[in-house]
């Protein structure tokens, strides 16, 4: 029983970790990468083989263009948003 509690809680904290994430008619700017969505600074579109998905960056972090193959999300002192807002 104890290990079914313990795989319960990282299960929660792994979907935290991961943020919201949701597929929709998204348009890539180009086939694979990440991409800012306009008007949201935590937001932002991962592109797979031309397949797009938002994603959101969990609370408190925000999406930065410039981590190309680190994970998308940094500290609001990390990040530039001009054009953005932080939400």
């Amino acid at each position: 029983r104890g290990n079914q509690q313990y795989q319960g809680q990282f299960q929660q904290t792994n979907q935290i970790d991961q943020g919201f994430s949701k597929q929709s008619s998204v348009n890539c700017p180009e086939r694979n990468g990440r991409f800012p969505v306009s008007g949201q600074c935590d937001a932002y579109i991962e592109c797979i083989d031309g397949v797009g998905e938002e994603k959101l960056c969990p609370e408190g972090l925000l999406f930065n263009p410039d981590a190309r193959f680190n994970y998308p999300c940094g500290y609001p002192i990390d990040v530039n948003c001009e054009g953005r807002p932080k939400l």
